[in-house]
């Protein structure tokens, strides 16, 4: 995970709930005390396609978002000796950068997965 504003700040595009965004804005840090929105849905998703859809009851405002986090926890965990073909057809491959260790780590531990 990277910190620091430099981090947060990014460029919003698109139409979330009727209510264009473009421009930059900047997402919550770390640690998030309340309940912001993911990021995955947001203005700030860059995803063209297959945005998963958002909720006309929250408010997307630029510091209502979270960052994209991500975790070797339990997820990927319970992915365990197909983590790598799991983790491999992710859309946004970048975004597994920070776990980039983790993932050869679970993956050789051999464990079942788990579902």
């Amino acid at each position: 995970m990277k910190h620091g504003a430099e981090w947060h700040t990014g460029a919003m595009s698109g139409t979330i709930n009727g209510k264009p965004y473009s421009g930059r804005g900047t997402r919550q840090s770390v640690p998030l005390v309340n309940d912001p929105n993911p990021f995955r849905g947001s203005q700030f998703d860059a995803t063209a396609a297959n945005r998963q859809p958002t909720s006309p009851k929250e408010s997307y405002a630029p510091g209502n978002v979270a960052p994209n986090l991500t975790f070797a926890t339990v997820p990927l965990t319970a992915m365990g000796r197909d983590v790598s073909s799991m983790t491999g057809s992710d859309p946004r491959p970048a975004d597994l950068a920070d776990i980039s260790k983790d993932i050869p780590y679970i993956e050789a531990l051999n464990r079942a997965p788990v579902g």
